[in-house]
């Protein structure tokens, strides 16, 4: 599977452990322009600032009340894939040129950025992906690769 695009939804709210959308009206806006351009829905993602790329409970339950959402509005999912970035920030004692590495985690895949904002600030982002199947209702973790 290839993605070819990928829209932000800003519209939510979230805790440690939470996320709900900070304006319904929108979300809803946003689900119903989805559905009446007939994209293709094959999940969504989310990021766990200094968490891991895993799936928690809160997690699972959200992606599971989400895609029987839209299959009751008429969307046809089969399965649901989620993208959880890991984000973390990291501070340098010495000066760093713009650069960016990229290495591969088992299923994962990892990106070392450096002196993007400052030479003395990076960023480490590690994606997790998990396929959800509606039918069987089972996650299971996904192989994530960059061209």
């Amino acid at each position: 599977m290839s993605l070819d695009v990928a829209y932000p939804v800003q519209t939510g709210e979230s805790g440690k452990s939470s996320w709900s959308p900070g304006n319904q009206a929108a979300y809803n806006r946003i689900k119903d322009t989805i559905n009446s351009m007939n994209f293709q829905i094959i999940g969504e993602y989310h990021s766990h600032i200094n968490g891991t790329p895993e799936l928690s409970k809160d997690d699972k339950e959200f992606i599971k009340e989400e895609a029987d959402s839209f299959r009751k509005n008429g969307v046809e999912i089969r399965n649901w894939l989620e993208m959880i970035l890991k984000i973390e920030s990291k501070k340098y004692t010495r000066k760093h040129a713009q650069s960016c590495d990229c290495s591969y985690l088992k299923k994962r895949i990892r990106f070392n950025i450096r002196g993007i904002n400052s030479p003395l600030v990076g960023y480490s982002i590690t994606i997790g992906t998990y396929q959800y199947n509606l039918e069987t209702q089972n996650f299971e973790e996904a192989n994530v690769y960059v061209p």
